[in-house]
C-alpha cells in the first residue's frame, strides 16, 4: 500500500466518523426542536387563556353592576 493510499483510507475513516457524529447531532437537534415546539404550544395555550381572562376582566370593568356570581334577571 502506498503512502497516498494510506492517507486516503484514513481520510475515508475520518469522514465516516464525522458523518456519524453529524447524524447523532441531527437526531439530538430534532428531539430538542420537538420539545421546544411542545413548550411553545403550551405557552400559546396559556397566552390565549390569559387573553380571554383579560377580556373578561375588562368587560366586567365596563359593567360594574354585573356580577359573575349572580345571573342577571
Amino acid at each position: 500500500m502506498s503512502e497516498v493510499s494510506g492517507y486516503l483510507y484514513a481520510l475515508r475513516d475520518e469522514a465516516g466518523k464525522a458523518a456519524e457524529n453529524l447524524r447523532r447531532c441531527t437526531a439530538l437537534v430534532e428531539r430538542e426542536l420537538a420539545e421546544a415546539k411542545g413548550t411553545l404550544d403550551r405557552l400559546e395555550g396559556i397566552a390565549s387563556k390569559a387573553e380571554l381572562a383579560a377580556e373578561l376582566v375588562a368587560a366586567s370593568d365596563l359593567e360594574p353592576s354585573m356580577s359573575s356570581d349572580e345571573p342577571p334577571f
